[in-house]
């Protein structure tokens, strides 16, 4: 209600920054190279004052783009089809640099199909994004399988057919939010990836991984590089969980190995 496009492309969202000034706004698809005029009405600040209506010019653009449930589509084996093919995702980041191998960018990306991926690449980013920020990433989809044929994370990285490259959009936006999930619906390979929180009881302890049931089935809780310390907890407690849900297979197919990180 607060804000209108014309030329027939509509404003289907509206998200404010954690700074609490700026806004980001999600619309249908722009006619490239149209000119638009927005038109702001009705917003207030907290203190309930009303900003001066107004408008704002600007050009169309669109942006052509892979889905990331379209990287996370798998065969009959759980690797993805697009294995070895350039792809340019837009996403919000839902685990920043530093959080997992912080020598190195190991993130993940979500965007609004619902769809998480992880994003590796093996140097450090000059400019690194930050928890909640929008990217636009082009790299090459890559299932990481290991010599001894361990793995099977579907990652987007840098190659020399498609070279690694991350444009920071917009800052800082609580759009993501994690998918509220049963421990026992959790291990699936349609949420590789995803961000997600959950909650049990403690069923095991082994080192650097933890499983916890809520009685529909348990799930592996993994360290994965970060400095949780999981030495404090016992059998029996009851803990919530949020994270992303990796894959560590050991053997073709992978079906199997999903670990809540």
């Amino acid at each position: 209600l607060n804000y209108a496009l014309n030329g027939g492309t509509d404003v289907l969202d509206a998200w404010l920054s954690t700074d609490l000034r700026t806004v980001l706004l999600h619309t249908s698809v722009q006619t490239t190279s149209f000119a638009y005029a927005l038109s702001i009405s009705g917003v207030e600040d907290l203190a309930e004052n009303e900003m001066t209506p107004g408008n704002v010019n600007f050009t169309g653009h669109y942006q052509v783009s892979t889905p990331i449930a379209e990287v996370q589509a798998y065969d009959e084996n759980g690797l993805s089809p697009l294995v070895g093919e350039g792809v340019t995702i837009l996403g919000f980041i839902t685990v920043p640099p530093g959080v997992f191998q912080p020598d190195r960018t190991n993130i993940f990306v979500q965007d609004l199909s619902g769809g998480g991926v992880n994003v590796y690449n093996g140097n450090l980013l000059t400019s690194p994004p930050k928890e909640g920020d929008l990217v636009e990433i082009t790299g090459e989809v890559e299932e990481y399988i290991s010599s001894d044929g361990n793995g099977a994370t579907t990652e987007v990285v840098g190659t020399d057919a498609t070279p690694f490259t991350l444009t920071t959009h917009a800052r800082g936006f609580d759009v993501v939010r994690p998918a509220i999930m049963r421990t026992g619906d959790m291990s699936q390979e349609d949420f590789e990836g995803t961000y997600m929180t959950t909650s049990g009881v403690i069923i095991s302890l082994e080192g650097f991984a933890i499983y916890i049931d809520d009685g529909s089935g348990s799930i592996q809780v993994y360290q994965n590089f970060t400095d949780l310390d999981f030495s404090g907890y016992a059998l029996g407690d009851s803990i919530g969980v949020t994270g992303v849900l990796l894959q560590y297979d050991y053997s073709a197919p992978y079906f199997g190995g999903y670990e809540l990180a």
